[in-house]
């Protein structure tokens, strides 16, 4: 993880989303907002590689278990030798989205 100073953000379209969920244990709405668009990384994402790809499997967040946290990492397009692996943007859905 050490080496995550070294990726940056070069494209985000992020925005929170809100949205809610009933509790029948607790009798209640519960709100479960979070992150929802795509977000493309740039750097040397190699050594990042396996963690990300876990992510995809397993989803991130506390909304895991409601099957919030799903991300998407998708290769985009690179000249190969040119300073390494492409960028991989990392896109998050919501509420299941895509599924």
């Amino acid at each position: 993880l050490e080496h995550a100073g070294t990726v940056r953000i070069a494209a985000s379209d992020l925005h929170w989303f809100d949205c809610q969920r009933y509790s029948n244990r607790q009798g209640r709405k519960i709100d479960i907002g979070g992150l929802l668009g795509s977000l493309e990384l740039e750097g040397d994402l190699a050594p990042l590689a396996p963690l990300l790809r876990t992510a995809e499997l397993v989803h991130v967040g506390k909304g895991a278990t409601f099957g919030l946290g799903k991300l998407e990492v998708v290769p985009t397009s690179g000249e190969p030798g040119e300073g390494g692996p492409p960028p991989l943007p990392v896109g998050g859905g919501a509420m299941g989205e895509g599924d």
